[in-house]
């Protein structure tokens, strides 16, 4: 695809009520290129979050398609631009923002969000946390994690903005107020949930 057309991919972005007059504006060639591309990268989307068994959520709804095209554009960098970053595939180091901890994987051009920890961690929460309480290995890992790296949740960001600082923050600022809300929702309805519910007062019939 050529760079002018890509960068009509990224109008899509910008405007993404205008997507399909956006999109309506790259060649058959690059419609067709991208199209294949959008599809196995969706398809891949839904079935690691079947296989993880996370519900699909609005977010998740409306960023993927956007998600579909900054790693679209990630991965057609021409070859002298992917030469700027140091690590193309993989996963990265831990990165710890804000009192959590992040990894970026080179691979799926996905953010993860969980945590690390050790064996001996691991051995010492259990101890903590369970007052005397046995538990099967599987209850363990539902419960406490298991050693090494735990993710928690994903989303899609582009190379470029993993390895420019500055956008990196930009955007795990917002994810984490997104994770934030999310999980004060989640607390706000449980509470109220199991609230009591109110008696009738009863009064003299008239």
């Amino acid at each position: 695809m050529k760079q002018v057309e890509r960068l009509k991919l990224l109008e899509i972005i910008d405007n993404i009520s205008n997507a399909e007059k956006a999109f309506s504006l790259l060649s058959p060639e690059a419609k067709k290129e991208f199209e294949e591309y959008a599809n196995k990268f969706l398809e891949e989307m839904a079935t690691s979050r079947a296989e993880k068994n996370i519900k699909p959520s609005f977010r998740s709804l409306t960023a993927d398609p956007v998600n579909a095209i900054l790693s679209y554009i990630s991965d057609t960098y021409p070859d002298e631009e992917k030469e700027q970053y140091p690590q193309t595939t993989g996963k990265s180091e831990i990165y710890k923002y804000k009192g959590k901890e992040f990894r970026y994987n080179f691979d799926s051009k996905i953010v993860e969000y969980g945590f690390y920890q050790t064996k001996e961690q691991l051995q010492e929460t259990i101890k903590k946390e369970a007052g005397g309480e046995t538990f099967s290995e599987k209850e363990i890992k539902l419960i406490f994690g298991k050693p090494g790296w735990n993710e928690i949740d994903s989303a899609g960001l582009s190379i470029g903005s993993w390895y420019d600082q500055e956008r990196r923050n930009d955007y795990l600022d917002e994810y984490i107020f997104m994770l934030e809300e999310g999980i004060s929702c989640l607390t706000q309805s449980e509470f109220w949930q199991n609230q009591p519910k109110s008696k009738p007062k009863k009064g003299k019939a008239r």
